[in-house]
């Protein structure tokens, strides 16, 4: 079964969707849901490569980005803009795994779409309609911008995005 879903993903890639990554992990909690990821496959450009053997360190590079999960997408994508992360495979080196996501929000900011999502975490007693009120929107854009089928259902701290 995981080498069909891997083949299968990989079939995609191949098709010109985004890269994809496949986590291996151990479930350590369930509400909140918590997993410790073990290992992660990404299936890139006709390859699956396992990321521990991506991993370098890159000597004598400037500017080169540190790819943690904290990265600051906005910030990096305004470096971008100013020249900071060159050009072609200068700046896919330097952003490394980043490269997609930061180069999708240049585009964004060149384009005039300044708009930014928010990330809403749901508490206790929330409900849809009261959170598309405090972001001015509609509980339609936030099941469509977060592929709820059910608006009645969401769960305490699941994460919306908010457009």
């Amino acid at each position: 079964m995981l080498a069909e879903t891997i083949k299968l993903l990989a079939q995609q890639q191949n098709e010109g969707t985004y890269p994809t990554s496949i986590l291996f992990g151990t479930v350590k909690t369930i509400n909140p849901l918590k997993v410790q990821i073990d290992s992660k496959i990404i299936v890139g450009e006709f390859l699956v490569v396992a990321e521990h053997l991506t991993k370098y360190d890159v000597d004598n590079v400037e500017n080169s980005v540190d790819n943690s999960a904290n990265a600051d997408i906005e910030q990096l994508a305004r470096d971008v803009i100013n020249g900071k992360y060159g050009n072609g495979e200068e700046r896919k080196q330097k952003l490394g795994n980043l490269y997609n996501e930061v180069q999708a929000r240049v585009n964004e900011i060149l384009r005039g779409n300044t708009q930014k999502e928010e990330i809403y975490i749901v508490k206790k007693g929330d409900c849809l309609c009261n959170i598309a009120k405090k972001f001015n929107t509609t509980v339609e854009k936030i099941a469509k911008d977060n592929n709820i089928t059910n608006v009645d259902l969401i769960y305490v701290n699941q994460k919306l995005i908010i457009r």
